[in-house]
């Protein structure tokens, strides 16, 4: 089965990074995320969170609710199911990492299958927000359905920069020439200078007119990316050119939007 996110993230990731809590208060503050409280949980890290209660429950068959808001309605009615022991219970208005908590201290053994792999490797990881009505803008429906379902997660990642690449992955070229850069010495394959990067994002590629290129300068049509902060979203899509524009304003920072499909 695949699989489609699209990150958003500084176009200069070499330059110093921006304030990703700062920029988490203002899109809270601007109504573009609800608070992670309650039904603030998008569904789909509510069925994420689902199914690794299937995993750690009692292996009784399970039926999804499509009137489950909030994880307190998963956990109350797994315990209904059978899914659940008895007794096992959520406080109202919990988010998804307190409920998490509260699992394990009552001797519920979830594994960490519930948030994304993403976040599991990031230095932070902000909750996965449910997005707010200032969201609307940028998403070519208006069903409340499809900003129920999406999701945003904001990473950072100090030790070791995320590399986001996938099916959609391809040699890059120079903005505005068509040729395809299969090649790029002294590094080797294109491949090879992904590597060099990762290694210091400082890197940069001297073409045979001798400007300097680092990773981001050149045009990966979408499909590469890398950096120390990123905007995860999962879900419907949205107008994402216009939206990584209000992240870049917001933070006074370039930004470019990258789709990994696995």
């Amino acid at each position: 089965m695949s699989s489609h996110a699209v990150f958003i993230m500084p176009a200069v990731p070499h330059l110093p990074a921006p304030d990703w809590r700062a920029l988490e208060r203002s899109m809270l503050e601007r109504g573009l995320l609800l608070a992670d409280n309650g039904d603030g949980v998008p569904l789909v890290a509510l069925r994420e969170f689902m199914f690794a209660l299937v995993s750690a429950g009692t292996g009784v068959p399970y039926r999804w609710n499509p009137a489950w808001k909030a994880p307190q309605d998963v956990v109350s009615g797994f315990v209904t199911q059978g899914v659940l022991p008895l007794g096992v219970n959520l406080p109202g208005s919990i988010n998804l990492e307190g409920a998490v908590a509260s699992l394990r201290a009552q001797g519920v053994k979830l594994d960490d299958s519930w948030m994304p792999a993403e976040a599991s490797q990031a230095t932070w990881a902000s909750p996965r927000y449910r997005v707010g009505a200032a969201m609307k803008a940028f998403f070519f429906g208006s069903s409340e359905e499809e900003r129920a379902e999406f999701a945003l997660t904001l990473l950072e990642f100090d030790d070791e920069p995320l590399v986001v690449m996938g099916a959609g992955t391809a040699p890059p070229s120079r903005r505005g020439r068509d040729e395809s850069l299969e090649e790029l010495q002294p590094y080797g394959s294109f491949m090879d200078f992904i590597g060099a990067v990762y290694e210091d994002l400082d890197t940069v590629w001297v073409d045979a007119e001798g400007c300097s290129h680092h990773a981001m300068d050149l045009d990966w049509d979408k499909g590469f990316g890398i950096g120390r902060r990123m905007l995860m979203l999962e879900g419907a899509e949205i107008d994402y050119e216009r939206f990584a524009a209000e992240i870049g304003r917001l933070v006074g920072t370039p930004m470019v939007d990258v789709h990994r499909q696995l």
